[in-house]
């Protein structure tokens, strides 16, 4: 296995963090969803939901989920982990920001086809 292709998804959530981290407006929804998802643990998801700043709140999450996708050292299980996290923030961050910015970022690295991220016409976006 190739490691540079695995930590790609890694890398670049990562440097897109601090755009997540602004973006996002309910930190608390978020942390609940992440949590049922088991991206973030309970400790994680009750320290979100303690906190009353909304910045402190934003990088516990976003610091939890690059901690959990660095601990996959398969490719294919990291990009279904990177693209089903990128569903969930779909939900939680407004359209035309980050995560678009991101999806395209990524489709534009030249992954292979099957993991290509598609934006149909309808303005709904969709992982393949």
């Amino acid at each position: 296995m190739n490691a540079r292709i695995s930590s790609r998804e890694v890398k670049l959530f990562r440097s897109f963090s601090s755009q997540f981290k602004e973006a996002v407006l309910h930190p608390v929804i978020l942390a609940s969803e992440l949590y049922s998802a088991g991206i973030i643990d309970e400790y994680t998801r009750n320290k979100v939901s303690d906190s009353n700043h909304l910045h402190t709140s934003a990088d516990l999450l976003i610091n939890a989920v690059e901690i959990y996708l660095s601990k996959h050292n398969k490719e294919n299980q990291l990009v279904m982990e990177f693209k089903r996290i990128l569903k969930i923030f779909e939900r939680h961050i407004p359209l035309n920001t980050v995560v678009e910015i991101l999806e395209t970022e990524y489709s534009s690295q030249g992954h292979h086809q099957r993991h290509k991220v598609d934006i149909n016409k309808g303005g709904e976006k969709s992982l393949q």
